[in-house]
């Protein structure tokens, strides 16, 4: 059944992007901010050309100490992603563009326990079609690939490794949605 919701969804959204009234990037509007759900942050977009554009992702973190906690698990935990891309958009139609982009991510994972945390560093590179809804307003859902050197949980801990993986929205085209607004 769930499955099936998650279809419908996808269905109903993808028929409303494609029966809206929408357009692409405005003229002379070059800059934009949203939500990027890979990253899991806040995105601004700034276009140099046509063809050419950056973006840069933003996202944080924070809990404090749990109220019942004892020494050396008392520690708040702030976690952190920072992502830069470079874009490469291609028109498709005149509402959807095909995104091609590469970059760097930088992530860390805090911890409750003293010294404790993770600090991971992601190259990555994929696609993203960007759906314009109206004028300004677009959604967008990213795949690719992603190299990731994940370091240690703890000072002195030999556990760091090296992964490739995949990325993107899964079963699901709401996993991993991002929206931006374009001025």
């Amino acid at each position: 059944m769930k499955r099936f919701f998650s279809a419908f969804l996808g269905v109903m959204f993808l028929t409303v992007c494609m029966t809206v009234s929408g357009f692409g990037r405005p003229a002379g509007k070059d800059m934009a901010i949203g939500y990027d759900g890979i990253v899991n942050g806040i995105s601004f977009k700034k276009f140099v050309s046509k063809d050419l554009g950056f973006q840069g992702i933003l996202g944080f973190g924070y809990e404090s100490a749990p109220s019942n906690s004892v020494s050396p698990n008392n520690e708040t935990s702030l976690d952190y992603s920072l992502a830069a891309r470079v874009i490469m958009p291609k028109d498709i139609t005149e509402k959807i563009k095909l995104n091609c982009f590469g970059g760097i991510a930088l992530n860390h994972t805090g911890s409750h326990t003293k010294d404790v945390g993770q600090t991971n560093l992601y190259i990555e590179s994929g696609l993203s079609p960007e759906i314009f809804l109206f004028n300004n307003l677009s959604v967008e859902t990213s795949l690719g690939i992603r190299l990731g050197f994940i370091g240690e949980t703890a000072d002195g801990v030999d556990n760091g490794y090296t992964s490739l993986r995949t990325f993107g929205a899964g079963v699901s085209i709401v996993d991993g949605v991002s929206f931006h607004y374009y001025f």
